[in-house]
């Protein structure tokens, strides 16, 4: 499905130039996508010249968080069809991920990739939706797309070994499926508490439901349209198992693919017959009777009765609120008809029969018979076939069975965008998102109760300043949380440092977060007056 973007959905540590600051890197990828932390980034980069540089590596905040000198270099595409085979870059240099913690980082600000970890802790797992990332790309000149591709015809397959990000008719480069997911990257990761908890894969991992032996909660973000069999089968059984999914995409599940034997490629026939006999594996869209496995039996909702929400329709840009007494929308003072403001390039949405004489849809029972829980919690209008259908935009809570897990499903594209997460309405996606997230997980530590049994004295209540106690504790980092597990203050500390000084802004109760040398986490509250 192409993508028209409208407005601009800004990821604040995304470039829009394929030229950036830092010598003037053109392009680059790494050898994969996510890696465990025990392992090491292979970096393929290519420069306008020759060159010693220091590559910098950047978290989901856009803060910088490691540093490496090599020498660089122009590189050129040797392999035809470098779309489909990949660049095959020299390599650069590498990078070790041994004190890199789980989350989503980016080179230079233009190439990214996955820490993952193994630590059966982290009951929450972020998939990043690399395939649908690498589809909308024509970097090498061509995508599974007729429209951004060289001579307006696509391809059948796209390698992950080249840059992720498109050029436009004035050459400049952008990452537009990236930038849908800069809020709620960012969210997780300055959400000190939540983040602990949290891992982090890529869409081919799903094909793997070792990665999901430990996870409690499956978090699906920003545009996750690419799905293989392998994928959507070990989510199903996920959840059958009575684990829960946050689904917080559009478009979501529309089209299957398969990837290449080496997993460097990914396939789909979107222009062209696909030429696999085995019908269930044809890389056509999941609702089509061939495949037998529509989409709302995963996630409660299915783009076909969605659409889009930024053509003329009856709608007002938004989620309009219907059920004000859930417990997602606790302390965020949303009453039914008040509208969360999120314009949305496409929706996921029910088959509905009409509208009650509140104006709100009626779900068609041939989507809800299917369920054993099936509720709607707001919506929007939208359409499809250039305004021929009215469709409706959901946010609904699903559950197969009274054993299965939950899944809450908001279906919009742009719900993690960062304008939203970080905009004029922070705090209402920042709060119905954290309150997803313990409605699904109740028995994940608040921040009141992570506290450690081995604590750090100093004065408390405090006038601004604490001793660092050298002597028992060897402390490296110090993180001040407010009472929402957001960081407002943040230092790494050395042996030769004896205080901490905190911002002279803050005051009332925070919470103090000491990282140790050898790993450690201490947790300490306290007031500052």
């Amino acid at each position: 499905m192409k993508i028209f973007v409208v407005g601009a959905f800004i990821f604040s540590f995304l470039l829009t130039k394929i030229e950036c600051c830092f010598g003037q890197l053109v392009d680059g990828y790494t050898d994969k996508t996510s890696y465990f932390s025990n392992e090491r980034v292979k970096l393929y980069l290519n420069y306008k010249q020759i060159s010693n540089e220091v590559i910098h590596v950047y978290d989901a905040s856009g803060s910088l968080y490691f540093t490496i000198n090599t020498k660089v270099y122009p590189q050129n595409n040797t392999n035809p069809q470098p779309w489909k085979n990949g660049f095959n870059y020299n390599e650069t240099c590498e990078i070790n991920l041994l004190n890199f913690k789980p989350g989503f980082y980016q080179v230079e600000n233009l190439i990214s990739f996955i820490v993952k970890s193994h630590d059966d802790s982290r009951k929450i797992t972020v998939v990043y939706p690399s395939n649908t990332i690498n589809a909308y790309s024509n970097s090498g000149g061509k995508s599974l797309y007729n429209y951004n591709s060289s001579e307006k015809e696509s391809d059948s397959v796209v390698s992950f070994l080249r840059s992720m990000n498109s050029k436009n008719k004035s050459g400049n480069s952008s990452n537009f499926n990236a930038d849908l997911i800069g809020g709620i990257y960012r969210w997780f990761n300055e959400n000190l508490l939540i983040n602990n908890f949290t891992n982090y894969i890529c869409d081919q991992d799903l094909d793997d439901k070792e990665h999901l032996n430990n996870t409690k909660l499956l978090v699906i973000v920003g545009h996750s349209e690419y799905w293989s069999r392998a994928a959507r089968r070990n989510f199903d059984q996920f959840i059958l198992k009575g684990n829960h999914a946050l689904v917080m995409s559009g478009n979501t599940m529309w089209w299957q693919v398969r990837y290449t034997k080496n997993m460097q490629g990914m396939i789909n026939y979107k222009s062209n017959a696909d030429p696999i006999q085995v019908d269930s594996l044809k890389t056509i869209e999941w609702f089509k009777k061939e495949l037998n496995y529509p989409i709302e039996l995963s996630t409660g909702l299915n783009f076909k009765y969605g659409g889009y929400g930024l053509k003329k329709d009856k709608g007002w840009n938004g989620f309009k609120v219907v059920n004000d007494e859930h417990p997602i929308f606790k302390e965020t003072n949303l009453k039914n008809g008040n509208v969360i403001n999120c314009p949305s390039i496409e929706y996921d949405g029910f088959l509905h029969s009409g509208f009650s004489n509140d104006s709100i849809p009626i779900i068609d029972t041939s989507f809800s018979n299917r369920f054993f829980l099936y509720e709607l919690l707001a919506f929007d209008r939208a359409i499809r076939n250039d305004g021929l259908y009215e469709t409706i935009g959901a946010f609904v809570v699903t559950q197969k069975n009274p054993t299965s897990g939950r899944v809450i499903h908001i279906g919009s594209t742009n719900w993690c965008d960062l304008s939203n997460f970080y905009g004029q309405n922070k705090f209402v996606f920042q709060k119905v998102t954290k309150n997803a997230i313990y409605f699904l997980l109740p028995e994940l530590p608040t921040i009141e109760s992570f506290t450690h049994n081995k604590p750090i004295f100093f004065p408390n209540p405090c006038n601004g300043r604490i001793f660092l106690n050298h002597t028992d504790f060897n402390i490296v980092r110090i993180q001040v949380l407010n009472e929402n597990g957001s960081e407002v203050q943040y230092a790494k500390i050395s042996s030769s440092d004896y205080y901490f000084n905190f911002l002279l802004e803050l005051k009332g109760t925070f919470f103090l977060r000491f990282e140790l040398a050898d790993g450690t986490i201490l947790n300490e509250k306290i007031i500052l007056n």
